[in-house]
């Protein structure tokens, strides 16, 4: 951009986003693609402040109960 005092300058915008090892998860869930889909669209709907947190505070782990991931299963994930 130019034209502000004869400056110029660029803005970056950016966020954190999550990464998932897919072949992980799905290995987790033992194929189901469904299951696996389930789980990281869970974890991308959560705030990242409150999700990062709950991995500081599990010791880089957190449980996951997501209702799209299985009925009454729960989940031990490891951050990295």
């Amino acid at each position: 951009m130019n034209g502000i005092s004869n400056l110029s300058f660029k803005i970056y915008l950016g966020r954190p986003a999550l990464m998932f090892n897919s072949d992980a998860i799905l290995a987790l869930f033992s194929g189901n693609a469904k299951f696996m889909q389930g789980l990281q669209i869970y974890l991308q709907s959560r705030d990242y402040s409150n999700l990062k947190s709950d991995f500081q505070l599990g010791k880089g782990k957190i449980k996951s109960a997501c209702s799209e991931c299985g009925v009454g299963r729960t989940h031990v994930l490891d951050s990295w």
